[in-house]
């Protein structure tokens, strides 16, 4: 079989043509996300509601949301949606500086614009959502700006009515960080959510390297009072089960091998569990134990998701054309996606990803069996430079209830095995080096294309069984590291580097080329 059609089988993406009166929206929604369209009409933003089936609903955001401007001069910051799905709250920013816009709060019911919250303070430069009170009435914020006197800057949270947009209860950060027991300077606060119990918060600062990890303070307003240890965690690393309190965390561990590429933070190479959602120290962090190490991706920053409800777990690195989904024993698929798919959230039958482009985002479900992962695309929308992610998360739903907290099983060091490449053979322009195929054309270090016609494969090892790094188009442009390798079938593999990718392709096979010099030497 001509190697560059061995491919893994990506599941038949179905589109759903499934779009719903305005106003309305699933009695049990999964999830709730925002995007923008544009078409003859002109850019308009949307609401999608996405059912447990995976049907959707969409609800459109008033015309008057935007401010004049937007998205050339003035930029989306952020968004909140209501509990009930009723109201959107907003804030923009001048993309050539300055000010901070107001926070704007539209009735997404009514299809109204705007109720304008209250400004704190004479010159606000930045403000941080931590969303709606649990019953829709009002919405909270910290916010940072100019101050009098010799420091130049000045923060607080505060309370508004949605109705109104007045301001009814604020908080100092001095109070704030008092109030905590904490001597420490900060500007303003990280908000998490509001939740039944307060509202979540962190010490921040402004125009610098801001919190990224730790754990919540929590604000309760009903008192006017702090309590500095709340419980709750947050990470980019990590991603909590609300149901059962469990954390993945994509850590590096030494005592696996790491990724030799230069960063500002340790590149994770392997993912951990902690039961109990706590975040232990760095150096505690060492000691939690491993449930996925994978030696062909030593790159894990894009961490690892709870999904179908929690009894399973997905590891999605960054630009590659497959994930790895886990079960509680052990168990794992591969799942095709393509290059460059990001997870956007779990679901209790699979989860949600987007597939971004330069002409269109694609938003794909997915639902897990014992039998594979298949997903189905059920929205497309343009991708365009002021919604570049194409679909923002507005509300996810909270997984694991039901679901018994089970530990998945550790990867220790001594099972991992490195997988060994055949030493490369020294290569002569134009010589013989695979038995069954024509000579070999290539050098290390020379340029090269992709002949017109099929894509060529590039797997993580040079066999047709390795995993799937990404695939390159006929007449793309790629360099060759080094090779060739020849496999037992007559191929000829050279890795190379196309697109920031680097992986094993095939030269040819028989009598034909699948890629040709474009430069000697």
């Amino acid at each position: 079989m001509n190697q560059r059609r061995i491919a893994l089988l990506l599941p038949v993406l179905v589109l759903l043509l499934l779009g719903t009166a305005a106003g309305a929206q699933p009695a049990a929604r999964e999830a709730a996300l925002y995007t923008e369209r544009v078409d003859a009409a002109g850019r308009h933003g949307e609401v999608l509601f996405v059912a447990a089936d995976g049907t959707l609903s969409t609800v459109p955001v008033p015309a008057a949301f935007y401010p004049a401007g937007y998205p050339d001069t003035v930029a989306l910051s952020e968004l909140a949606l209501s509990p009930d799905g009723t109201k959107l709250a907003g804030s923009f920013y001048s993309t050539g500086g300055g000010n901070a816009l107001p926070i704007l709060i539209a009735d997404l019911t009514l299809g109204s614009c705007c109720v304008v919250l209250a400004a704190p303070i004479g010159a606000i430069y930045a403000y941080d959502l931590a969303g709606f009170r649990p019953d829709g009435a009002q919405i909270a914020l910290s916010y940072v700006g100019e101050a009098a006197g010799d420091f130049p800057f000045t923060g607080g949270m505060l309370i508004a009515d949605i109705a109104s947009g007045a301001i009814v209860q604020m908080a100092a950060m001095t109070d704030a960080m008092a109030g905590r027991g904490d001597e420490g300077l900060a500007i303003w606060a990280l908000m998490g959510d509001w939740t039944e119990t307060g509202i979540l918060w962190s010490p921040n600062c402004y125009a610098c390297e801001g919190a990224f990890e730790g754990e919540y303070s929590l604000w309760l307003p009903h008192k006017t009072s702090f309590v500095t240890h709340s419980g709750v965690y947050f990470s980019p690393f990590a991603d909590n089960l609300a149901g059962t309190d469990e954390t993945l965390y994509a850590g590096q561990s030494p005592a696996y091998p790491v990724s030799p590429e230069p960063a500002m933070l340790p590149i994770p190479n392997v993912i951990q569990y902690l039961p109990g959602g706590v975040l232990p120290t760095f150096a505690a962090l060492g000691m939690a134990p491993v449930v996925f190490f994978d030696p062909a991706t030593l790159d894990l920053g894009a961490g690892a998701h709870w999904a179908t409800n929690g009894a399973n777990f997905l590891v999605t690195p960054n630009n590659t054309a497959t994930w790895t989904l886990k079960d509680r024993l052990g168990g794992a698929q591969s799942v095709p996606v393509m290059t460059g798919s990001r997870f956007l959230l779990g679901t209790s039958a699979g989860w949600l990803a987007m597939n971004p482009g330069d002409a269109e985002t694609e938003l794909v479900r997915y639902v897990a069996s014992p039998v594979g992962a298949f997903g189905a695309v059920i929205d497309r929308t343009a991708g365009t430079r002021a919604n570049s992610r194409g679909y923002i998360v507005l509300d996810a739903p909270g997984l694991g209830a039901g679901v018994a907290p089970v530990a998945p099983p550790v990867v220790p060091p001594s099972a991992v095995v490195i997988p060994t490449l055949p030493p490369a053979i020294a290569v002569t322009p134009g010589s013989v080096q695979c038995p069954g195929f024509l000579p070999s054309r290539l050098m290390p270090g020379q340029l090269a294309r992709v002949t017109p016609g099929d894509p060529n494969n590039l797997r993580a090892l040079p066999n047709v069984t390795a995993p799937l790094v990404g695939r390159m188009p006929g007449g793309a442009e790629f360099t060759v590291m080094t090779g060739p390798v020849c496999d037992p079938v007559g191929m000829a593999w050279w890795q190379v580097t196309y697109n920031g990718l680097i992986g094993w392709t095939v030269e040819g096979q028989g009598g034909t080329y699948f890629v040709e010099p474009l430069a000697a030497g």
